[in-house]
């Protein structure tokens, strides 16, 4: 029998092995026989049964412009305030930086770069 024979129960052969059965089809092909049944009813052939469906291969996307604006922390520029902080590495979260850009803090002070005065009374940096 040739590759692409679509027998639902009689002999199956895959690369010159036949198989009796679709059990025994699965069981070579360590898959289980409820897939290898949904493979034979959806249509596909004694190869793609056993081995599965050949991916297509996917075209290469173009490469994307970053989103926001342009910044210069510390001398150096970045894409955007995210790379700023994935590069800088402060100890806060982005979101918590971004918090400190909507209350005012500079790009350098909201990424701990330069130190803000606190204003409040006994909270002097040493």
């Amino acid at each position: 029998m040739s590759n692409s024979s679509q027998t639902r129960h009689g002999p199956f052969c895959v690369n010159g092995v036949p198989y009796l059965s679709l059990i025994e089809l699965a069981l070579a092909a360590k898959i289980s026989y409820q897939r290898a049944y949904k493979r034979l009813v959806r249509g596909s052939t004694n190869h793609e049964i056993f081995f599965g469906r050949a991916k297509k291969p996917t075209a290469d996307k173009p490469q994307r412009r970053p989103r926001g604006k342009q910044l210069t922390v510390g001398g150096q520029t970045y894409d955007n305030f995210a790379a700023a902080h994935t590069a800088i590495k402060p100890n806060c979260s982005l979101n918590a930086a971004r918090a400190r850009l909507r209350y005012g803090y500079s790009a350098e002070e909201a990424l701990g770069i330069v130190f803000r005065v606190d204003g409040r009374k006994g909270n002097q940096a040493n």
